[in-house]
């Protein structure tokens, strides 16, 4: 999907601010696998985007087993550039802060399906209906409830990682005209072909798991 720059969703509900997260506590909630494997992957995604979710269903189980292997090593970069698609607009950008706030939690993996499999199949038209009840509905359905969670939730905790993410995806990633798509793949520090008839992600496990 092509990058929109997300407009804001509705102002977030008033209350005491989480404490502001260091890069390494960040990116170690969001990696699955040993930091050292030999295959290092980076997924920038959008939990609004149809073809996120349909890469993620084609690679979850191979990518899951690299990773128990040690073989493979994944950051996950969840991004809003969705966000006016959706009605009302934001939605990416409070599934992606709620991905955040489950992954310090220790729900990365179960949080993160959960999103993608709820995910339009398609949008054909401007914007796809998104209550903003559907996520704490998702998160209650793999455990996450409780007051700390619902309110990191409910006022979009963290925006500003989100947005540092999207702002990282220009910057290194955008194409020969500024555009940036998701999901953006990057394996050993090279951008990989996402494409359906694309094999690059299972030959690049399949060296460095033999």
């Amino acid at each position: 999907m092509h990058a929109e720059l997300g407009q804001r969703w509705p102002a977030p509900i008033e209350g005491e601010p989480v404490p502001r997260l260091s890069d390494t506590a960040l990116t170690d909630a969001l990696r699955i696998g040993n930091p050292d494997a030999p295959l290092s992957i980076t997924i920038y995604e959008d939990y609004l985007c149809p073809a996120c979710a349909t890469w993620d269903r084609r690679h979850r189980d191979r990518l899951t087993r690299a990773c128990a292997a040690g073989a493979a090593v994944v950051h996950y970069k969840p991004v809003h550039m969705m966000a006016t698609r959706s009605n009302p607009p934001g939605y990416s950008l409070q599934a992606a802060s709620a991905l955040v706030s489950a992954a310090l939690r220790g729900q990365l993996v179960t949080f993160r399906r959960a999103l993608l499999d709820h995910a339009p199949a398609e949008i054909r038209q401007a914007r796809v209906t998104m209550n903003p009840e559907i996520v704490p509905h998702l998160a209650s359905q793999v455990s996450l409830t409780g007051g700390d969670f619902t309110h990191e939730v409910a006022t979009t905790a963290y925006r500003d990682a989100i947005e540092a993410n999207f702002a990282e995806l220009r910057e290194q990633w955008a194409d020969p005209n500024g555009a940036v798509f998701v999901p953006t793949v990057v394996a050993n520090g090279h951008q990989i072909d996402v494409s359906p008839a694309s094999n690059t992600l299972q030959e690049m496990l399949s060296d460095v798991s033999s």
